[in-house]
């Protein structure tokens, strides 16, 4: 999505529910003069943790909403964008207000629609399916069934595939059909990873058959696996953080 920082428009936000913070391009940091904060700060990629700097942004604006917070630096020149928008705006921790009215924003909901590149705060008309997720103040976790077993699943807008971490190696993983070898990216490195197909895979009342997946080494990481919401063929989906809950179509 486009965004402004300061006076710089024309930047490229990916809107990443799988993010806990936000993060702006190193380059783009040094280009509008901002200067990094005392200390160290650090985030997590993957189950690794990464030293980095955080920078006070005084007007980010974007989806006619504006706000201002402290994001992390990055290095996302390889990703194909400025900036990625994590759950410290998207959950709306932070003051938001709209561009035009200036009026504060009050229900915490976020929509995405995927078909037209749009995402809004605010209340939105009903969708087909719904799912609770969990009241974890830095990620939207679901439970999903995989094969009939109940996995916690990370939910990711900015992932484009799902993938299972290995963690524990469970025997169901393990005899899963192999289908071939994918790849990730992240802020670290490209990593080549096994590919597997999941026969059934439900979440709500709604089901996916027949589902590529990656198996990876998410280190520490304390869910199942990330669920990519784009790779399921989602095109609107809903996050209300007042009710906890997640819709979609």
């Amino acid at each position: 999505m486009d965004a402004t920082i300061g006076n710089k428009s024309g930047l490229k936000f990916m809107i990443d529910t799988g993010a806990t913070h936000t993060v702006v391009d190193a380059k783009v940091l040094r280009k509008l003069g901002l200067r990094p904060e005392s200390g160290a700060a650090t985030m997590v990629s993957f189950g690794k943790t990464v030293k980095t700097r955080s920078y006070l942004i005084a007007d980010l604006r974007i989806a006619r909403m504006r706000t201002s917070l402290y994001c992390l630096e990055g290095s996302l020149a390889n990703l194909g964008f400025d900036g990625i928008l994590g759950l410290d705006v998207l959950r709306c921790r932070n003051y938001l207000a709209h561009c035009e009215t200036g009026e504060h924003l009050s229900e915490k909901i976020l929509s995405i629609d995927f078909a037209a590149q749009r995402m809004a705060f605010g209340a939105s008309e009903p969708l087909d399916h719904e799912a609770p997720f969990e009241n974890d103040p830095y990620r939207i976790i679901v439970t999903a069934l995989i094969q009939g077993r109940p996995a916690r699943m990370l939910v990711d807008t900015g992932a484009a595939l799902t993938m299972l971490s290995n963690r524990g190696s469970p025997d169901w993983m393990r005899d899963l059909p192999v289908v071939g070898i994918g790849a990730t990216f992240d802020m670290l490195a490209q990593r080549r990873q096994r590919a597997v197909q999941l026969p059934i895979l439900e979440i709500g009342d709604d089901r996916w058959t027949n589902l590529h997946a990656l198996i990876v080494d998410a280190g520490n990481s304390a869910t199942d696996g990330v669920l990519a919401v784009s790779h399921l063929g989602i095109k609107t989906v809903r996050f209300d953080f007042m009710r906890m809950l997640m819709a979609w179509r």
